[in-house]
C-alpha cells in the first residue's frame, strides 16, 4: 500500500544490501547557479540512510580494553562497561584497515546500559588503519555502563 512518504510508491518490506550512487555535486550547483537557482544542501533518501542503518546494525562489535576491530565502512561498537569521571573522556581505538589519515570518519554515541550523562563526541582523529574517537562525559556523575558508538567512514 503506497505511504504519505514514498511518493505513492509501494513501501519497501525487505532490505538485503544496499547501493551506492555518485553524484556530481560541482556539475548542480554550476547548472543550478548559471540558471539563477541558489545552490541547495544535498540530503539523504530514505533508501540511503535504511542502508546505512542495515550496515551498521550488521557489523557490531564488542569493545575489549577501550578497543574494537572492524575492517568495513560502516558499524557500531558496544563498549565494555565505563566508569569515565564527569567531564572526563572516554578513548574508543577503531582498527580499520579502510581508514587512512585523510579519511572523513562520522560517529554518534547513546548510552548502551549506562544511566548517567549526558554524553557526546569530543573529537574524532584518523590515522592510517585506525580512528581514535573521544567521547565527552557532559554530566556531573561517572558514567556506569555500556555506550554504543555508531560510525561510518566515508570513501577516500
Amino acid at each position: 500500500m503506497p505511504g504519505l512518504y514514498s511518493n505513492g510508491l509501494p513501501l519497501a518490506t525487505q532490505l538485503t544490501g544496499y547501493e551506492t550512487f555518485p553524484v556530481d555535486t560541482q556539475t548542480l550547483i554550476q547548472t543550478a547557479t548559471t540558471q539563477g537557482v541558489n545552490p541547495q544542501s544535498v540530503a539523504a533518501t530514505t533508501f540511503q540512510l535504511a542502508a546505512l542503518s542495515s550496515a551498521i546494525a550488521v557489523n557490531t562489535q564488542t569493545s575489549t580494553a577501550n578497543a574494537a576491530t572492524s575492517n568495513t565502512f560502516a558499524g557500531r561498537i558496544v563498549t565494555e562497561a565505563v566508569t569515565t569521571a564527569a567531564g572526563a573522556n572516554y578513548t574508543m581505538t577503531l582498527t580499520n584497515s579502510l581508514v587512512t589519515a585523510t579519511s572523513v570518519v562520522q560517529a554518534a554515541v547513546q548510552s548502551g546500559t549506562n544511566t548517567r550523562g549526558p554524553i557526546s563526541i569530543f573529537s574524532i582523529t584518523p590515522a592510517a588503519g585506525s580512528v581514535v574517537i573521544l567521547v565527552r562525559n557532559n554530566g556531573t556523575l561517572a558514567l556506569n555502563g555500556t555506550l554504543i558508538i555508531s560510525w561510518q567512514v566515508a570513501v577516500d
